[in-house]
């Protein structure tokens, strides 16, 4: 078995919108602790950009890019093992 150490960049957020065009409305109700509008189109984005600045929210804290560590090496690692290489991480930084 060949070994080999990969030297990796810290990770980072990539994108925190919501990918509006593959989302779906389940329901939305009238009632919210926003100004209410006739207008649902107008509640429906106000929605949305608090959707897309939450995940931006949880995608910084540290929990998330350390798991994205431990998902990156896992993967890496039973990629690399299928063609005969034992690998190990290290991250920069």
């Amino acid at each position: 078995n060949r070994k080999a150490v990969l030297e990796l960049p810290q990770p980072h957020l990539l994108s925190s919108k919501v990918d509006h065009d593959r989302s779906e409305e389940l329901y939305v109700k009238a009632i919210s602790f926003m100004a209410l509008t006739s207008d649902p189109k107008v509640l429906r984005d106000e929605v949305w950009k608090q959707a897309d600045r939450k995940i931006e929210r949880l995608g910084q804290e540290p929990g998330y890019m350390e798991r994205a560590k431990v998902q990156a090496e896992r993967v890496l690692q039973e990629l690399f093992n299928g063609v005969g290489w034992a690998v190990s991480v290290e991250w920069q930084g």
